[in-house]
C-alpha cells in the first residue's frame, strides 16, 4: 500500500507493507510558529528538543478521526547524575485531538537504548484538545540509573483512542532523536522520524531537579558536644 506523508507544500509517495492508505503523517508548515518559553528557575536542568515549530507530524487523516494513536518520543541526554525527579513537562499540539476519537493522552518516560525501550514511567495526563503551548506539573516519575544507555534516555506521550494527533515538530537542526508509534501508518513498533524524511525533533522540554546535597560544615564529636552542653 501506499503511505502518502505530506511535508510542507510537497507530497511525497513511498512505499510501505501494511500501511493503511487512508491515514498519512501529514504536517502543516507555518512560520514564527508557537515556541516553547525561556528556562530561567533554578535549580534545575531543562533538556530540550526543538524551539520552535515549523511543522505539525502526526499518523492522521484529513479530519483527525482516524490514524491513532500516535505514540511520540524524544530521546534525551541526562544532564545530571542518576536518580533525579521529573518536575515538569513542556510541549505543543498542533492539530488538537478530536473529542470521542482521541480518548487521552500521558506523559510517559521509556529506557534508552537504540530506540524507546521499556515504558518506565507513565505520568499525568496531558492536555491535547486545544491548539497550542502547555507545560505540566510531573509527580512521581524518577529518571534512574537503570533506565539510561550511555546517559540517554527517551521522553514523550502515550496516546490513547483511534483519531490522530499532530505535534509541534521543529527541523532547524536536523537529528535523528525523534520517535513515533503508530500502526495506523506502518509503524507498529517504534520509527524513527528520519525514516518518513522527517530529521528533526519533537519540540519537548523536560525539567528536572538538579539539587544536589546540602554542604555541612564538618565538626568532630568532640566540638558538637562541647558546643551543646
Amino acid at each position: 500500500m501506499n503511505k502518502r506523508l505530506l511535508v510542507g507544500c510537497t507530497l511525497v509517495v513511498l512505499l510501505m507493507a501494511g500501511v493503511a492508505g487512508a491515514n498519512t503523517l501529514k504536517g502543516r508548515p507555518t512560520e514564527d510558529g508557537p515556541s516553547l518559553p525561556d528556562v530561567t528557575a533554578l535549580p534545575v536542568c531543562a533538556m530540550q528538543k526543538g524551539f520552535v515549530v515549523t511543522q505539525g507530524i502526526g499518523c492522521s487523516n484529513a479530519s483527525g478521526t482516524s490514524g491513532g494513536p500516535n505514540d511520540v518520543a524524544e530521546m534525551l541526554t541526562l544532564c545530571t547524575a542518576a536518580p533525579v525527579d521529573v518536575l515538569t513537562f513542556s510541549y505543543i499540539v498542533w492539530t488538537p485531538g478530536i473529542p470521542g476519537f482521541v480518548t487521552g493522552c500521558d506523559f510517559a518516560l521509556w529506557n534508552g537504548g537504540p530506540s524507546p525501550g521499556a515504558t518506565a514511567c507513565v505520568g499525568p495526563a496531558v492536555p491535547f484538545a486545544t491548539f497550542g503551548t502547555y507545560s505540566i506539573p510531573v509527580t512521581g516519575c524518577k529518571i534512574t540509573a537503570g533506565m539510561t544507555a550511555g546517559g540517554q534516555f527517551y521522553a514523550g506521550m502515550k496516546q490513547y483512542g483511534s483519531g490522530g494527533m499532530r505535534w509541534g515538530y521543529e527541523d532547524f537542526a536536523p537529528s535523528q532523536d525523534a520517535w513515533i508509534r503508530a500502526p495506523g501508518c506502518g509503524a507498529s513498533a517504534w520509527a524513527n522520524l528520519a525514516g518518513f524524511g522527517l530529521p528533526g525533533d519533537w519540540v519537548f522540554r523536560l525539567v528536572v531537579d538538579v539539587q544536589g546535597p546540602v554542604e555541612v560544615e564538618n565538626f568532630s564529636w568532640g566540638q558538637i558536644k562541647a558546643d551543646y552542653r
